[in-house]
């Protein structure tokens, strides 16, 4: 039974996730887990009395479902209890809803999340984003329904996951019907095209200690991009950079060949890790007859993130 507690807070706004000495959660959002019919309750925090503690909050900021999207699966469970393991299997009720949701096919799958994920949009934040994981099987079907819903606009990726096969029973044979399926998707739509995120990192590969020079020219095709630079003026495709941006790293890179009798990398560091660098080369000359245009890229531990997640695993498959 709950206790009140024995002395009053006295800061005017408790945060989000203040706890009392038993770790209980004193006021604001708490973590709920809900069983039970996901349409039911998607529909009750849309439109009950949850709704306005959600807004408060500052709205749902993330979705993530991974549906039941392998048909014919075994729903059961294994469940650890002091030390004993149970397995729990699908009641009848759940028995009938998968019966009933996946019996006629990929079209009642589809009707089934379709209505899902228009529940799921309209309770998303303006900024928020959703991430639906799915294979082969319904992976281009559910791509037409979330542009529908949410819009081609506001697709984001299609982040590839990596599938961790532990068997191959293929070997035993000499000719196979088609390759092993080694990944899942994940589609990530927003709410909104205007919304941005922070990069995420992910560690280098490989690292190059002394970092390395790149063509400064790009495909893409802005004009207010194309200028003269070092004697070159390309006809198409663009600078990276800005002109007042590119001319300083070419006066930074004439600095260091005038007054430095170190390494660019040592210079790099001693001047704070903060300068760009510009040249001219004439290593591999394509583009012009005068040369090469490259900027440096300093060492760097990690990069940032793209949609081929092998770090991570979907899930494992016992059986192949």
């Amino acid at each position: 039974m709950d206790e009140p507690r024995s002395e009053a807070d006295t800061r005017l706004q408790p945060s989000l996730f203040d706890v009392d000495s038993r770790g209980r959660q004193l006021k604001g959002w708490t973590n709920k887990l809900i069983w039970g019919d996901n349409k039911l309750i998607l529909s009750s925090l849309k439109n009950g009395p949850l709704r306005e503690e959600i807004e408060a909050q500052g709205g749902i900021k993330l979705i993530y479902i991974d549906p039941p999207f392998d048909v014919g699966a075994d729903f059961s469970m294994d469940i650890e209890i002091g030390g004993d393991t149970f397995t729990k299997r699908a009641n009848i009720l759940e028995e009938i809803a998968y019966r009933d949701t996946w019996g006629k096919g990929a079209d009642s799958f589809i009707s089934m999340i379709y209505e899902r994920l228009v529940l799921m949009r309209d309770l998303l934040a303006e900024d928020g984003s959703i991430y639906v994981h799915l294979d082969y099987r319904v992976d281009s079907l559910i791509r037409l329904a979330m542009d529908e819903i949410f819009g081609p606009i506001n697709f984001r990726n299609s982040i590839i996951v990596q599938r961790r096969i532990t068997k191959n029973l293929q070997r035993q044979f000499e000719t196979i019907q088609a390759l092993n399926c080694g990944n899942d998707t994940i589609f990530w739509y927003t709410k909104n095209h205007g919304t941005r995120f922070k990069p995420m990192y992910v560690p280098m590969e490989t690292t190059k200690p002394k970092g390395y020079w790149h063509h400064f020219w790009s495909n893409a095709d802005r004009p207010t991009m194309r200028y003269e630079l070092l004697g070159v003026t390309h006809t198409r495709g663009q600078w990276k950079w800005s002109e007042e941006r590119a001319q300083r790293a070419i006066q930074n890179y004439q600095e260091y060949l005038e007054h430095s009798d170190v390494d660019l990398v040592e210079y790099w560091n001693t001047t704070g890790e903060a300068l760009e660098f510009i040249r001219l080369s004439d290593r591999f000359i394509r583009l012009s007859d005068r040369g090469k245009v490259e900027n440096w890229y300093p060492p760097a531990a990690k990069r940032i993130a793209d949609t081929i997640w092998t770090d991570i695993h979907a899930y494992e498959n016992e059986k192949v």
